[in-house]
């Protein structure tokens, strides 16, 4: 049997996606977690027969961009066994012109 991990990292400027490979593995010897910005994908089989035993593993981490919405990151596994984890980039926020007051000053703006 050939494994080969193949995963592909998707960094635009409205999302951040890791898709991988993970056909060897039942969707329930995989895990998702999210830490604040770091990700981390993992997937643990065991196979126990009169024959003997054997145990596959692996991690992978990814650090999440700064600008990626954390709260919005979701997952996905297909049926042909590639799991994607995709989330949006935060707006960016537009500059805004500030006004500028004239007569009395601000009290919070106090010159020494």
């Amino acid at each position: 049997m050939r494994m080969i991990w193949l995963f592909q990292i998707v960094n635009d400027d409205k999302t951040f996606g890791v898709r991988m490979d993970v056909s060897h593995f039942r969707p329930e010897q995989l895990k998702v977690n999210l830490d604040n910005r770091m990700l981390t994908i993992e997937g643990e089989q065991e196979d126990k027969s009169e024959h003997g035993y054997s145990k596959r593993s692996f991690t992978r981490k990814f650090l999440l961009p700064e600008d990626v919405d954390v709260t919005a990151v979701k997952s996905h596994l297909s049926e042909q066994g590639v799991l994607s984890i995709e989330g949006p980039k935060k707006a960016v926020s537009a500059g805004r012109a500030i006004p500028i007051e004239t007569g009395k000053k601000h009290e919070a703006i106090k010159h020494k």
